[in-house]
């Protein structure tokens, strides 16, 4: 994308680049030698070298956190779902599993962590500054030992931070990990369960089963955490009975929240490949719903998008669904469910 005003851009990591971006363009030298950058030189962009992987994430320093001290976050259509102040960490980069639909190995890099004493060492600087943080890994529980000795180590410092999981597949939950990650403060997650049909999880390649989703939810549920799921309707091979199947599925779910949307092509994702390859997409196309124009499958973006919307309401519009969640709250002695509903409902 050509947008006239900027003169330079970073592809993949800049935090190690930055710097010498800066330091570049001030002495007025030419940036043709410098990992990841494109620039502009007369009237054509031109790339430098390669992008590199910062493969020792401990060699970053923490977010200047003091620069977005003034703003509020935590807060949904002017409704506040966590405790002042919110912030937000990220343990690890990328993710090892490479889900077809997926643009995050593209996007992020190969999956790399931080150490342990790094990760705590953050979460000590947070202590008493911070009421609620989130955990933006692309797939934090993609490692359980690692999350297990994350959380015993968030127990031993005494962390009071509520902690919201953005990022977790099922197939690593465990009994002893999900008692860890409630004593610990993890309050809310979200799982990437995409489908309640198994031919649709097979192609999306998930590598996960509809036992494992159901165990990972009620398990959380059990242990008390807030939970949501995410789901995808439009895979190219995807049926109208496959998409009620997956609406059915996740009404059967005890998830206290849920998010409906269409499938996505995503620059580099293994679908969009796909989609290239066949003459669908064009390879300059960063971002198409399925749908739009010819790429494939049974249904058009519109019917997609309508279906999504109707879903949303068969999920939440449900008597049993409310008074369920109506009790939960009171159970948890947490309104944070009701708050978010009634911003959105």
């Amino acid at each position: 994308m050509d947008i006239p005003t900027a003169d330079a851009c970073i592809r993949g990591e800049g935090e190690h680049v930055i710097t010498r971006v800066v330091e570049t363009m001030m002495q007025k030298d030419n940036l043709s030698q410098l990992s990841g950058v494109y620039y502009r030189e007369k009237d054509q962009i031109k790339a430098g070298k390669q992008p590199e992987e910062i493969q020792d994430l401990d060699s970053l320093p923490f977010p200047a956190r003091h620069l977005v001290q003034d703003y509020d976050y935590g807060v949904m259509n002017g409704v506040r779902l966590s405790r002042p102040c919110f912030t937000s960490v990220l343990t690890s980069r990328g993710c090892p599993c490479q889900c077809r639909f997926c643009a995050t190995y593209f996007l992020n890099g190969s999956y790399r962590q931080r150490s342990l004493e790094n990760v705590l060492q953050e979460f000590r600087e947070l202590q008493g500054k911070y009421g609620s943080v989130m955990v933006e890994d692309d797939n934090f529980l993609v490692d359980p030992h690692r999350a297990m000795r994350i959380m015993d180590g968030l127990i031993e410092i005494g962390s009071d931070l509520e902690m919201f999981v953005a990022g977790a597949r099922v197939d690593s939950a465990n009994r002893e990990l999900y008692k860890k990650m409630a004593r610990a403060g993890v309050k809310f997650i979200s799982f990437g369960i995409e489908s309640g049909n198994q031919r649709i999880l097979d192609y999306y390649q998930k590598r996960i089963t509809i036992a494992q989703i159901r165990k990972a939810v009620d398990l959380a549920n059990e242990m008390g955490i807030i939970t949501w799921g995410n789901f995808i309707f439009g895979a190219p091979v995807e049926t109208k009975e496959q998409l009620e199947e997956t609406l059915e599925f996740s009404m059967s779910l005890p998830l206290d929240m849920a998010f409906f949307r269409p499938l996505s092509y995503q620059r580099g994702a293994d679908l969009w490949r796909e989609a290239v390859a066949r003459g669908l997409l064009e390879e300059g196309t960063a971002f198409r719903y399925a749908g739009s124009g010819d790429t494939g499958g049974h249904f058009t973006a519109d019917e997609l998008a309508d279906y999504c919307r109707w879903a949303f309401k068969r999920f939440y519009f449900r008597p049993r669904y409310l008074f369920r969640e109506y009790f939960r709250s009171f159970k948890r002695r947490d309104f944070t469910v009701l708050k978010s509903l009634g911003s959105v409902l």
